[in-house]
């Protein structure tokens, strides 16, 4: 099976990990689940079908990491190496090629997003465990993504509104945007 490149970014990273380092390095190994999603932005005329979930990579020490994607321009390979710029969550994404950092209002929707699932304290954090069904997964990775690149905040994934949607149709699709739009 040929390997598929798949979006990341790591939004965890930047709420979960001490900003005393101004990058980290990071091995991508896995995500999940794997089934693919099929999202849209209309701004640059995009129709993606990835993977979608959280994404865990490997620190130097080979420590996992987990992380959810907040450019839908950046791409990993599984195990390549890739090295991240810590910022500051509204100046993200930073790579971007598809539009502007996404400033202090999504910066806060994502944090209510966030704190909403997690809780505060993350000692012991992983969201396989707090995420625990694929449609979990998925639907917080498209909130994510819904949140950081919508022109509209309409809290759904669904193509009525904004410049980001889903529109794959399956089953583990749908489950996926019933999360995301819960």
């Amino acid at each position: 099976m040929k390997l598929r490149h798949i979006l990341a970014s790591f939004a965890t990273a930047v709420f979960s990990l001490p900003l005393a380092a101004q990058t980290v390095n990071l091995t991508f190994q896995d995500i999940t689940p794997t089934n693919p999603i099929t999202w849209n932005y209309i701004p640059d005329s995009l129709a993606k079908n990835t993977f979608v979930g959280p994404l865990r990579f490997t620190d130097t020490g080979g420590a996992s990491l987990y992380t959810f994607c907040i450019d839908l321009a950046q791409y990993v390979n599984f195990g390549g190496n890739y090295t991240f710029q810590y910022t500051a969550v509204p100046n993200a994404p930073i790579t971007s090629s598809i539009g502007t950092p996404m400033g202090a209002t999504k910066a806060d929707h994502l944090s209510l997003l966030y704190g909403s699932v997690f809780g505060s304290n993350l000692s012991g954090y992983t969201p396989l465990t707090t995420l625990n069904t694929a449609a979990k997964r998925q639907g917080f990775q498209l909130a994510v993504w819904n949140i950081v690149f919508d022109s509209v905040i309409d809290w759904s994934v669904t193509g009525s509104a904004g410049n980001f949607y889903v529109s794959s149709t399956d089953a583990g699709s749908t489950a996926a945007i019933a999360q995301a739009n819960a």
